[in-house]
């Protein structure tokens, strides 16, 4: 299914919101796991998406004592300094609690036993919020392994959703001894692939892809394993990406830092500045190469 372009304008305040690539090692190279969303799901349905979601503060707020590093750690690790430090916590808890809901996955959990991280993803299935399943596991959640990556703050006129967001996006490691399942509800389907088969599988139409995910999977394509994606994160800020969207010769262009059209001058990534919306698809100039290149 083909994505649609959306011709409203939202003058809502984005909803806060986190998502996490997760990446393993193999012998054919580095692999992120992508989820195919329900077709009847109201944002991105049928869809591929890394796992994630919009902050649920009855779910995810936890007490200082409950997370480590710090709040104060977390807010500048996101490179935030007006960031409540609560909503600091809460992105973190997300991030980590939408993974384990979609997929199956129990990031943060590092060090502790299998029957810890077992009562953990039982409470967590039962939809009790991060800060009981903590306490029923006997456990503090570590979230030093997610690393900020990016973040994207959806426009006022959004390409293929009529909601907004302000999404976090994440890296993080496989969690040893633990595998993927996708929740047959939301996420219908769920793969690892390597970044640039992931394009390739997209290009030619076997996948959907949003923006933010192109964008992001042509970025991973340019390392070989997960440690060199770690100290990349590590060792530079998040960058925010406010695209800006405007239409040229009867098709939707968003742009990004970099490009001409775009009120940022600095780019925050190499490769394309710009997505068409043709075709029920993005693309960029140069087409498939420009993103493998």
């Amino acid at each position: 299914m083909a994505l649609e372009l959306n011709q409203e304008v939202i003058t809502s305040e984005p909803v806060p919101a986190a998502t996490v690539m997760v990446l393993r090692d193999t012998n054919a190279g580095l692999e992120v796991l992508i989820l195919q969303r329900h077709a009847a799901s109201g944002v991105l349905g049928s869809a591929y998406v890394f796992p994630g979601g919009k902050i649920d503060p009855e779910m995810d707020t936890l007490l200082p004592t409950q997370i480590q590093p710090s709040p104060l750690d977390l807010r500048h690790r996101l490179d935030e300094p007006d960031l409540p430090l609560d909503m600091a916590g809460c992105l973190h808890s997300a991030a980590v609690r939408e993974t384990m809901e979609e997929c199956g996955l129990l990031l943060g959990m590092d060090g502790a036993s299998p029957e810890q991280v077992a009562r953990a993803k039982t409470a967590l299935q039962q939809g009790q919020p991060m800060r009981h399943a903590l306490d029923a596991a006997g456990w503090r959640l570590d979230v030093s392994s997610l690393h900020p990556w990016s973040r994207w703050v959806t426009p006022r006129r959004p390409s293929v959703t009529n909601r907004r967001f302000d999404t976090r996006f994440f890296v993080a490691a496989l969690p040893p001894g633990q595998s993927a399942q996708h929740d047959g509800r939301e996420i219908t389907e769920s793969t690892w692939m390597q970044p640039h088969l992931a394009l390739q599988s997209y290009w030619h139409g076997l996948i959907d892809l949003a923006a933010p995910q192109i964008i992001t999977l042509q970025h991973l394509a340019r390392f070989s394993v997960t440690d060199q994606v770690m100290e990349h994160a590590a060792c530079n800020r998040p960058r925010v990406i406010h695209p800006e969207p405007f239409e040229q010769g009867g098709h939707r262009v968003t742009c990004y830092p970099g490009d001409p059209r775009h009120s940022d001058p600095q780019p925050a990534w190499e490769g394309p500045t710009r997505l068409t919306f043709r075709n029920g698809r993005f693309e960029p100039d140069g087409g498939l190469d420009a993103l493998l290149n």
